[in-house]
């Protein structure tokens, strides 16, 4: 049960379900102003694409917020648990590297889920009758 409690206690400082929430009622709103848009005139699917953006950024977002903070200096590393002063939370290499990869997996979900499911191109034959007198 220890673990559990240390696990929410991180969770809590590092601020990701306030991020998570963030997170979600911005995508609400995108997802409003995309429908009323296409209540406008833009294109059916961009709906559907928006949904699917959304949805598949919010494994990103949580992932992004247990491992960075946003500041007023910029997004910084979050520093562990009992860490002093002298932690660099500055970015390195592979903090970009990491953040090019989840927007891959991210643009990647986005492509697979818009991707068109192959049509199958036949002709329906349907019956002609022809009215019958009635008597």
């Amino acid at each position: 049960m220890a673990g559990l409690a240390k696990f929410i206690e991180d969770v809590r400082r590092r601020r990701v379900l306030s991020n998570a929430a963030l997170y979600i009622v911005a995508a609400w709103v995108a997802i409003q102003v995309a429908d009323v848009a296409i209540d406008a005139g833009v294109i059916r699917w961009a709906l559907r694409d928006v949904f699917a953006a959304a949805f598949l950024g919010f494994p990103v977002a949580l992932i992004a917020s247990w491992f960075y903070d946003i500041t007023r200096n910029g997004v910084v590393k979050t520093p562990p648990a009992g860490a002093d002063s002298s932690f660099d939370k500055s970015l390195h290499k592979r903090d970009y590297l990491l953040f090019v990869f989840l927007v891959t997996v991210w643009a990647a979900g986005v492509f697979y889920i818009h991707t068109p499911a192959p049509v199958d191109k036949s002709i329906a034959i349907l019956p002609f009758f022809l009215p019958t007198a009635c008597a």
